[in-house]
């Protein structure tokens, strides 16, 4: 299929270094770049088989492909950090250096008596200087963290979004849930799609060095609960990639495949850690210390499309949980043979990683037995990004994440290194894939005989997208971004019920956003409305 102008755009603006024309000359140059971790002999061989993973569906994120390899530069190849923000004196430089480097930004502002608002005030100020051209290529963001019973969190959550664009919020809730303060988080976020919610109780449990550290903050698209100077390195695989035979009764996933894809991005991304540059040296510190890696999944909205399955459908979720749980097992075992190739992590300890309830007391008995032995490489392994630009700049608009997809056709919205606002219309990648094999017959609606039924995000109801990211975050050591999408017409109580079931659920987070709350998010073609008649109809078992 042609590249989508979209995707060569972003390419361009975002990822391509002078010389590099297409995104296969980005990622030659990555690759050979990663492979300078490698014993010198080995350097050459492991840069072809990096370059062939990245052909084949892996994804190293943005601040990787952006930073990886370029002259005269040591840039940030971590694309998250967390920053502890007890001491504001402290925070504004090391926040500076940070958003400077290219790296998203968390923080969490309950250490701080009085002057919420004015702080984020402050952040925003920051960032928007920062963001001026000639230092335009990436978003300065930052997600700002307050805890539920801090006296200030009715003027966080009134804080209107419009004056602070570059910043996101969330609302921390420790243990037990209070129901007034849900009510108010859900009007809020009825209002203008923030805060998002973090269950910080539940990632403390999940954390494989829960003894060891306390989680108060993510990153800001919150796919990485993280201590303070926390980092984190991230790769997406591409699961249309692995998908054999599409669209056929004989569709299925070539689990080989996937394995080979987790095995050399957790080596990728160990890699990474060791060649990144880091704004401050707390940062290189932590991470190495605990190298936490995020390798995880996009593209699998268009996947379950190429397996037949639609997203709400039950059997879709029980495919998802096989390819996530799958993904997990395999980054682990790549972890313990790294160990014992290269050493594990230096502050592992079996006994503080295995123990209940953390994340590695739930792998199979024989990997407990192999981590007890050999040891990890790496505290934490896992994580779901949104992976919005590199699934447009590398993997022709493959839904983002576990995102479904969002239409048959849709307009994106992006500023240019210069700041300018630019958008396109985009197809997402199997319904391409699909008049590429089939074309469409004139007339043929979706769910007639030999037509797939598109599981449009119009047609995926609230309950069942949450229902999916429920199902896939017992095998998440790290979180999954997901916005909950809800039609304009959803009602704040209707919010506040599903805030409630993904607290009841045991998620460490979630957030919601009503479509038509905040103008130019997201626009659909016309033609997008006439598939809502798709919708899954059954029950969320």
């Amino acid at each position: 299929m042609r590249p989508q102008p979209l995707g060569l755009r972003w390419h361009q603006d975002k990822y391509a270094q002078p010389g590099e024309d297409t995104p296969q000359d980005t990622q030659r140059r990555v690759a050979q770049a990663l492979a300078q971790a490698e014993p010198l002999g080995a350097r050459p061989s492991w840069a072809r088989r990096f370059e062939a993973a990245m052909k084949r569906g892996l994804l190293p994120a943005g601040r990787i492909m952006a930073g990886a390899g370029v002259q005269g530069a040591r840039s940030t190849l971590m694309n998250c950090f967390v920053l502890p923000a007890r001491d504001l004196h402290q925070l504004w430089p090391e926040l500076r250096a940070t958003l400077r480097a290219g790296g998203g930004v968390g923080l969490d502002l309950s250490g701080q008596p009085t002057g919420i608002v004015q702080a984020l005030d402050r952040c925003q100020a920051l960032a928007q200087a920062l963001e001026r051209p000639p230092r335009a290529r990436r978003r300065a963001a930052q997600m700002v963290v307050l805890r539920g019973d801090h006296p200030e969190i009715a003027a966080f959550m009134a804080a209107p979004a419009s004056a602070h664009p570059h910043l996101t919020r969330a609302v921390a809730l420790e243990g037990h849930e209070p129901p007034g303060l849900l009510a108010q988080v859900a009007q809020a976020a009825w209002d203008c799609g923030e805060p998002s919610l973090l269950f910080t109780q539940r990632m403390r449990d999940d954390d494989n060095l829960g003894d060891r550290e306390a989680l108060c903050a993510t990153n800001p698209c919150g796919e990485q609960p993280l201590p303070p100077y926390g980092a984190c390195a991230l790769a997406s695989i591409d699961l249309t990639r692995v998908v054999q035979q599409p669209f056929s009764p004989q569709a299925h996933v070539a689990w080989g495949a996937l394995a080979a894809l987790a095995h050399t991005g957790v080596r990728l991304l160990d890699n990474a850690l060791d060649l990144s540059g880091w704004p401050l040296r707390q940062q290189q510190r932590e991470m190495l210390r605990h190298r936490r890696i995020g390798l995880g999944i996009t593209g699998l909205g268009d996947a379950l499309a190429l397996l037949n399955l639609h997203y709400a459908a039950p059997q879709a979720r029980h495919r998802a949980v096989q390819i996530m749980r799958f993904l997990a097992h395999a980054a682990y075992r790549a972890s313990v043979r790294l160990a014992r190739e290269r050493g594990a992590y230096p502050g592992f300890d079996a006994s503080t990683v295995l123990k209940p309830p953390h994340f590695a007391s739930r792998l199979p008995a024989d990997l407990q037995h192999d981590i007890r032995r050999h040891g990890l490489r790496h505290s934490h392994l896992l994580a779901v990004a949104p992976a919005a630009s590199i699934s447009a700049a590398f993997a022709d608009q493959v839904s983002t994440g576990v995102e479904p997809m969002v239409a048959e056709q849709w307009q994106r919205h992006w500023h240019d290194p210069q700041g300018q606002p630019c958008s396109a219309w985009v197809q997402p990648h199997a319904y391409r894939r699909w008049l590429t094999l089939h074309g469409l017959p004139a007339g043929a609606k979706p769910g007639q005989s030999g037509v797939p039924a598109w599981a449009w995000l119009s047609a995926v109801s609230p309950e069942h997208q949450l229902a999916m990211v429920a199902a896939l975050a017992p095998h998440v050591d790290g979180a999954i971004s997901k916005t909950i999408s809800v039609p304009q017409d959803t009602s704040p109580a209707a919010i506040e019920a599903l805030m409630r079931s993904a607290w009841q659920q045991g998620l460490k987070g979630l957030a919601v956003f009503r479509r038509g709350s905040r103008a130019g998010v997201l626009q659909t073609s016309p033609t997008e409305s006439g598939r809502a008649a798709c919708a899954w109809r059954g029950p969320v078992p």
